[in-house]
């Protein structure tokens, strides 16, 4: 019966699957944010935060805010899923033509290095 109910939630997530999807932060822990998605755990690396973390209290004040997130890689063994807030936001704001506010952070050959907003 466990295995049914790790490949039922699997179905359902994977048609979520590299899309956005907005959920509510319900707790933390040193290496990022926890929330559950379908009844498994999904953990969000703080590397993976659109802004940067700096602090154990700036992790913390995410703890009930809601966000947009992207599945990048589910683990059945650990009935768990991986996460990415980057991803996410990527795939909403990121289009040709968008203007962004950003800095030119270092000029290289080939192109820019450009901080995007306040992330």
């Amino acid at each position: 019966m466990f295995h049914f109910v790790i490949f039922m939630y699997t179905d359902i997530i994977i048609q979520q699957l590299n899309e956005p999807i907005e959920v509510r932060i319900t707790e933390w822990n040193a290496g990022g944010l926890l929330t559950t998605i379908e009844g498994l755990r999904a953990f969000l690396p703080k590397a993976e935060l659109v802004t940067r973390v700096n602090s154990f209290t700036d992790l913390k004040e995410n703890v009930g805010r809601r966000m947009y997130v992207e599945i990048t890689r589910i683990d059945e063994a650990k009935n768990s899923l991986l996460l990415s807030e980057k991803n996410a936001w990527e795939k909403q704001y990121l289009r040709e033509g968008t203007l962004l506010d950003g800095t030119v952070k270092k000029i290289f050959r080939y192109g820019a290095q450009i901080k995007i907003g306040n992330s």
